[in-house]
């Protein structure tokens, strides 16, 4: 009996969905576009997978805002930690300084608004 086997429950099963389908849209009264919208499932997935920040291997490979303001912070972070070791008057305890207030007073409302809120950038 091959009823029940993968393949018969398959077209089975996208048949349905194509009837199913076709019962929705009739019923929203959908045409062209729309009806071709709703009436998909039974192909499968449609996926479309793009990069977040750019072409892999481009020539200017770029990255995220999150990920440049971690980076940023790490870097000054680093500074502050090696002027606390150094002279007052070093070039180190300067950078630490400088380091010190970006941490206080750098503005980071654009990363707000892509990272948290993309609608409004």
């Amino acid at each position: 009996m091959t009823l029940f086997n993968e393949s018969n429950l398959n077209i089975s099963f996208c048949n349905w969905i194509d009837r199913f389908e076709s019962v929705i849209a009739d019923m929203c009264m959908l045409n062209g576009r729309q009806r071709d919208k709703l009436c998909c499932r039974s192909d499968g997935p449609r996926l479309v997978f793009q990069p977040a920040v750019g072409k892999p291997g481009s020539v200017c490979p770029r990255v995220s805002l999150v990920t440049v303001a971690w980076r940023s912070l790490d870097n000054w972070l680093a500074d502050i930690m090696r002027g606390r070791n150094t002279a007052a008057a070093s070039a180190a305890s300067r950078k630490a300084a400088r380091a010190a207030w970006h941490i206080q007073f750098h503005s980071w409302g654009s990363i707000w608004v892509v990272a948290f809120m993309p609608g409004l950038s």
